[in-house]
């Protein structure tokens, strides 16, 4: 019977592992997606003001709409995809060690360099074709 319980908790700990991967993906993607929506209101400011004057644009705040200066709309924006790539960046790194412990938890080779061949497997790579 413990060895059920045992079982169960394996289970449980692996179902939770894979559940926080899957959700730090799911964040890389909306992270993502955000990010280009940032660039691309970048880009369209960026051509809006290619003229030298002094220009200033409308931008959304939580629900209030404020008349900004462009440039600094433009500053705003290039710090928020800094963010957002550091954020990313910090997400994908955390990703590789927990993929890498589900895979030991589940019993997986973590690496092809880390898992030595087992001795059936020496013996089919080196046995004559015709022995089998």
């Amino acid at each position: 019977m413990e060895r059920v319980e045992e079982l169960i908790k394996t289970y449980a700990a692996i179902d939770a592992e894979a559940e926080d991967i899957l959700s730090d993906r799911q964040e890389i993607v909306e992270l993502n997606d955000k990010r280009n929506k940032t660039r691309e209101a970048l880009r369209q400011l960026k051509q809006i003001s290619s003229s030298k004057q002094k220009q200033q644009s409308w931008v959304c705040f939580a629900n209030t709409f404020l008349k900004v200066d462009t440039q600094a709309c433009m500053d705003m924006l290039e710090q928020d995809i800094q963010e957002m790539d550091a954020e990313i960046k910090s997400l994908q790194d955390g990703l590789k060690s927990k993929v890498a412990g589900l895979q030991k938890m589940e019993g997986w080779c973590v690496s092809l360099s880390t898992c030595p061949l087992s001795a059936f497997q020496w013996q089919v790579m080196y046995s004559p074709k015709g022995s089998n």
